[in-house]
């Protein structure tokens, strides 16, 4: 798997191995096709540690090193873009940080795309269901201004409603919601979360969370 040693992306060598190989297989494949798949390089993940993409966000040298070594990587495996997943971003303080990193990491891409005369690496994010964590203690909103501005298109994590903090019974992860279409499912009993209903909150949050940072 790949590590993060002093916010400087480093790739082991089985991954080393696999890699270019996928790439270069992928883009052949796309070569008659008139929408050709892209090959993203996520970072991070539900195994990785939070603290240490918190520290690599909280300042500008460490973000700085982060970002040119993952364009590096991308570039050097032939990827078209770059992906975060940070679960998660566990305040106010650390969802700033993850905007100055966005803005930080765009502005390189663009650099070097202009730099070399290449197309601009891609730049996604896995993120929480909701732009807003309602279902937890500590309060805090997905950065709307800089997610628009500098994210290509945000991966929404539609599953994990239930799990072992709740007792009611789960089956598979629903596409609908029983509350708001009148569909039953065991899914939804309890929660009234969906995929829909998920797609729905980032819609419309993500609008509020832009004007309440403008407010702000």
């Amino acid at each position: 798997m790949h590590q993060l040693i002093k916010y400087q992306l480093s790739i082991t060598q089985f991954d080393d191995q696999w890699m270019s190989n996928f790439t270069a297989t992928l883009h052949d494949d796309a070569k008659n096709n008139p929408r050709p798949a892209k090959a993203f390089l996520s970072i991070g993940g539900g195994l990785s540690s939070s603290y240490t993409l918190s520290n690599m966000a909280k300042t500008t040298q460490n973000r700085s090193t982060f970002v040119s070594s993952t364009s590096q990587v991308a570039r050097k495996y032939s990827f078209d873009g770059l992906d975060l997943d940070w679960e998660f971003p566990k305040n106010e303080q650390e969802m700033s940080n993850l905007a100055l990193l966005f803005k930080q990491w765009r502005a390189a891409v663009e650099f070097e795309s202009e730099l070399y005369g290449k197309p601009r690496l891609l730049l996604s994010a896995a993120v929480y269901f909701s732009p807003e964590f309602f279902l937890s203690d500590v309060p805090r909103i997905y950065p709307g201004v800089a997610i628009r501005s500098y994210v290509d298109f945000v991966n929404q994590m539609c599953y994990d409603y239930h799990g072992s903090w709740d007792t009611s019974v789960t089956g598979e992860h629903a596409l609908f919601s029983g509350k708001v279409f009148g569909i039953e499912n065991s899914d939804t009993h309890g929660s009234g979360f969906s995929e829909t209903q998920d797609f729905r909150f980032w819609s419309f949050g993500i609008i509020d969370a832009i004007r309440k940072e403008r407010i702000c």
